[in-house]
């Protein structure tokens, strides 16, 4: 089979890139954010506006990471996830659960706004579900323990503070359900 071939677009003066198989697919999806979501200041490029990609180089990382705790994944051929260890849950997610992604012909795909607002074509999200993400685990599990090991111990110093998350029974639901009473 032959791999298909990528086409890009930047939204000018944002951090929003579309990536499509076809080009036609990156100018309906923004004709549907333009008239479908309400954005209708949203430009929408010529067909010569969009151009060729040789190599998708894509991060995925949320705050709190350690820079060289990354594994790297070709879900394509020429089609790279850089996942941070703090994200590698969260790409596994995105695999199983992508078509709740879908905006018009493309997948939406964020993980800090550092890194810009992604859509995707249908053939890397199914890249990312079909990739083989069990071969990382053991590493990103050392990754994760050593991080927690480290957060702890400036926890214990006072150096940080981390939000404890609150316990459903002392959460104020107002059920008949005793399991979300207050004690």
């Amino acid at each position: 089979m032959t791999q298909p071939k990528y086409y890009g677009y930047q939204v000018p003066d944002s951090g929003t890139c579309l990536i499509g198989t076809e080009k036609d697919q990156i100018v309906n999806t923004l004709s549907y954010y333009k008239h479908q979501r309400g954005q209708g200041d949203i430009v929408l490029p010529t067909l010569e506006d969009i151009f060729n990609l040789g190599e998708i180089n894509i991060t995925a990382v949320f705050p709190m990471a350690k820079v060289d705790d990354n594994i790297s994944a070709e879900v394509r051929e020429k089609v790279y996830f850089h996942v941070n260890a703090n994200a590698f849950g969260w790409m596994q997610k995105v695999a199983q659960d992508y078509e709740k992604l879908k905006r018009a012909d493309l997948y939406k795909f964020q993980t800090l706004p550092l890194f810009g607002l992604l859509f995707l074509p249908e053939d890397i999200m199914q890249g990312i579900r079909d990739y083989d993400w069990k071969q990382h685990e053991a590493q990103v599990r050392s990754w994760l323990g050593q991080r927690e090991e480290v957060l702890g111990d400036l926890e214990r110093k006072g150096v940080i503070a981390r939000v404890k998350p609150v316990p459903v029974s002392a959460t104020n639901f107002d059920s008949k359900d005793d399991k979300y009473k207050i004690n």
